[in-house]
């Protein structure tokens, strides 16, 4: 099977060459690989997947995989297979502009498989997540097989699929229900997409790739957009509080005028939430000690010197009040947003 699954792979090299295959073709390689799945061979279950991954064009086959693949991802012992198999690459290549296409074109035309359209694409995003939680290699090989870019494609794209179609279909007579259960599919992704980002921003190396494709003024639009989803602004912060500390990046927050709205705006909505209050905070704090401009943005927003000074009150309250000392007072990373769940 091992051998047979390399064999294929090296004849169908990437998925342009796999488009040559009929139809009838690709779903008797599907068939075949997809009668191994059962086995409990990790070594295995790459392979195959892989060759899945590169022959469908979608549907329940690829949502199958997907599950699988962000299953055996789950294990920290998988990560030197995966990386080996180059399913890092196969994962970014199934998540490629045709997916991107394909998941959009199922959202504006409504189509009665849109729903596993995008949960097979959340759970290909968490594989690249789980694969970029613990492993440098891993997370080296998804920067330079254009991770960063792929990702910060999917942000825009779910940005602009929000302003226009999810939000016209909303208008329609009985779409209020289908297009929530969208929004939830859609934030569900965002959350996978964002997690990856801030493991491959964790790399001081991968910085200047966030430079170039505009990170942080992705993540600037989403944040805005979803306002009520923690876990999904716990990652943006995240991201965020670890590009600050890079130059370009802060001219790039500097650059956004409504920036320090945003970040006072999620403060209040999420005040309770002390890790993301201390990223924000120290996001804040990264532009403010170069920017004159924004102190002064800031100083003359409404309450927001209040606010400030409320929230400063409160943590030194909470740290007195605590009885575990200054250890119990972190920045919340149990529970991170990039651990394999």
């Amino acid at each position: 099977v091992k051998a047979s699954c390399d064999a294929i792979c090296a004849l169908l090299p990437d998925a342009a060459s796999a488009k040559a295959l009929g139809t009838t073709q690709r779903s008797e390689v599907v068939r075949a690989a997809a009668k191994g799945l059962e086995s409990k061979d990790p070594e295995t279950l790459f392979k195959l997947a892989k060759v899945i991954l590169r022959v469908t064009k979608g549907g329940a086959n690829l949502l199958a995989v997907s599950k699988l693949l962000f299953r055996l991802s789950k294990t920290q012992a998988n990560d030197a297979l995966l990386l080996r198999e180059g399913l890092c690459e196969a994962v970014l290549e199934a998540l490629g502009t045709a997916r991107l296409e394909s998941v959009l074109g199922h959202i504006s035309r409504e189509s009665d498989t849109v729903e596993l359209e995008l949960d097979a694409a959340q759970f290909l995003a968490g594989v690249l997540k789980n694969a970029s939680a613990d492993s440098e290699p891993s997370r080296a090989a998804l920067v330079a097989a254009g991770g960063v870019k792929l990702l910060a494609q999917w942000l825009h794209a779910m940005v602009v699929l929000r302003h226009d179609t999810l939000r016209a279909q909303a208008g329609l007579q009985g779409g209020a229900g289908r297009a929530a259960k969208l929004q939830s599919g859609v934030s569900a992704l965002l959350i996978q997409v964002t997690a990856t980002l801030r493991n491959l921003g964790a790399s001081a190396g991968h910085r200047d790739e966030f430079v170039r494709h505009h990170v942080v003024r992705e993540l600037l639009d989403v944040a805005p957009q979803w306002l009520e989803d923690a876990e999904l602004q716990l990652n943006i912060s995240r991201v965020l509080s670890k590009l600050s500390l890079v130059p370009a990046c802060r001219e790039e927050l500097l650059a956004q005028p409504d920036f320090h709205d945003t970040a006072l705006q999620l403060m209040r909505r999420h005040q309770d939430d002390r890790p993301l209050l201390v990223r924000w905070l120290f996001v804040l704090g990264s532009v403010t000690a170069v920017s004159e401009d924004v102190r002064v943005a800031i100083a003359a927003t409404p309450d927001a010197l209040r606010f400030l000074v409320e929230l400063f009150e409160r943590s030194v309250d909470a740290f007195i009040q605590e009885d575990d000392g200054p250890a119990s007072g972190s920045s919340g990373s149990s529970g991170s947003s990039g651990s394999r769940v």
